[in-house]
């Protein structure tokens, strides 16, 4: 028998091998490395996606005049998730960008409804606009399967930051600019002497190569064994 490796995505294995080994695809079994290892590069990764973050929001103009904070709090999370954990389903890009703009929008929407009310009732019950957020958030993530835990705070940010409940709906793309840019930083850090991700839409779009078991035509090949049975009847001669 010879075991035969297929790739169960062709359309990846297809790309140069520049480009997929950036987006998480391997032909082989990847090997996992030392503690070490793992810890340099996860500090690499996290302190380049907080530093390039903070740079953007505070040298470009666009952003300092609409006062965004430097760094958002409930990416500092997604950072250190995808820089470290880079194995877990909930540190996938999927669920990463799913699960901060089902955080976005449900802290807006909930946020957009209690300010109906007088400003003075908003700012006393703002404590439920945030823990109402922050559960339906949760539990949409559930129902989608888009579990990324930091996103809860997404949308619990909406309703008690006066910064970010100021943006309003532009809050959502700053949020799809900071995954997008945390996201490529992380691509290339942790695809130099690890794997990520470990999927993009679905759990195995990255997976090595299944193996499959082959019959073996060449009889040149085979191995010949003799397998001795036990022998159930005696034969016994006549007298």
């Amino acid at each position: 028998m010879t075991r035969v490796y297929q790739p169960k995505h062709p359309h990846l294995a297809a790309l140069p091998w520049w480009m997929s080994r950036w987006i998480g695809y391997r032909p082989y079994p990847v090997v996992i490395p030392p503690l070490w290892v793992n810890c340099v590069w996860s500090f690499i990764a996290v302190f380049c996606g907080i530093a390039t973050i903070q740079t953007i929001f505070t040298h470009v103009h666009f952003f300092v005049n609409k006062e965004i904070p430097p760094v958002i709090a409930n990416y500092v999370a997604s950072v250190g998730l995808i820089g470290a954990l880079v194995n877990s389903p909930f540190a996938q890009p999927r669920p990463m960008f799913c699960g901060h703009m089902i955080g976005a929008v449900t802290g807006i929407c909930i946020t957009k409804l209690m300010e109906l009310l007088p400003e003075e009732q908003f700012l006393q019950f703002r404590w439920l606009a945030g823990s109402t957020s922050c559960a339906t958030t949760l539990v949409l993530m559930q129902m989608t399967n888009n579990r990324h835990p930091p996103a809860c705070s997404t949308a619990i940010l909406v309703a008690i930051d006066n910064n970010l409940r100021t943006l309003s709906w532009s809050f959502i793309p700053i949020i799809l600019l900071t995954a997008t840019v945390s996201l490529c930083i992380t691509l290339f850090i942790n695809n130099i002497q690890r794997r990520y991700p470990a999927f993009w839409l679905y759990p195995g779009d990255l997976d090595e190569p299944a193996p499959i078991v082959a019959e073996e035509d060449d009889p040149t090949t085979r191995v010949n064994s003799t397998v001795d049975l036990p022998k159930t009847i005696q034969d016994k001669s006549p007298v």
